[in-house]
């Protein structure tokens, strides 16, 4: 996150614009043609929900304590 925050306002609404972008092409071109392709489908998965924890607003700062799991604590 701190590295999408030293990013200039307009490269982080280009940055989320891209990938909205992709998450809704994928989505699309998933119901129309079935893709096995599992790394494609990882980084599906993980643009989606990179998408849904970027902030909207420059101002708005993200909670990720309830969003992230430890493994092997």
């Amino acid at each position: 996150m701190t590295r999408f925050e030293a990013l200039e306002e307009e490269k982080r609404f280009e940055l989320r614009s891209k990938v909205k972008n992709f998450v809704r092409f994928y989505a699309y071109m998933a119901q129309i043609a079935r893709t096995f392709g599992k790394p494609l489908y990882k980084a599906y998965i993980f643009a989606d929900t990179l998408y849904k924890l970027l902030p909207k607003t420059p101002h708005e700062r993200p909670d990720l304590s309830k969003k992230i799991m430890l493994v092997n604590s």
